[in-house]
């Protein structure tokens, strides 16, 4: 799948957190909208997340692969870093390309039957 997919998908149980694959080796970032009552947690989608150094590099990670690497909720979803949630698919990201992983879960927001998306964030595409 190429990069910047972002497929929409509804599942019965979201919470559950059900995937197709988990693992570090699965590309995807899923996530989960949290319906009804913003964020979990409070969590501002423009909070710093933790990081290793005080100054951070140009080359360091975007805040959205740190909220996802800390499985943190962002703007109404929360997000985990390698995993490809299952869902039946409601919209084919090969045809629902977003630049960021917030795009992404503000498409799944903007549609009242996605409960679970997947994002893809590698230039190198995702399998």
């Amino acid at each position: 799948f190429v990069f910047q997919s972002c497929f929409l998908k509804v599942h019965d149980n979201p919470q559950a957190r059900e995937a197709y694959s988990r693992d570090e080796w699965t590309p995807w970032t899923g996530g989960i909208v949290e319906r009804g009552g913003g964020t979990a947690g409070g969590v501002s989608p423009y909070a710093s997340a933790p990081s290793s150094s005080s100054s951070p590099a140009p080359s360091s990670p975007t805040l959205s692969s740190q909220l996802a690497e800390a499985g943190i909720a962002s703007g109404g979803f929360s997000l985990e870093a390698n995993a490809n949630y299952a869902g039946r698919v409601l919209v084919d990201g090969r045809q629902n390309l977003k630049s960021s992983v917030e795009e992404c879960g503000e498409s799944c927001l903007a549609n009242p039957q996605c409960t679970t998306f997947s994002y893809c964030p590698k230039p190198e595409g995702c399998y």
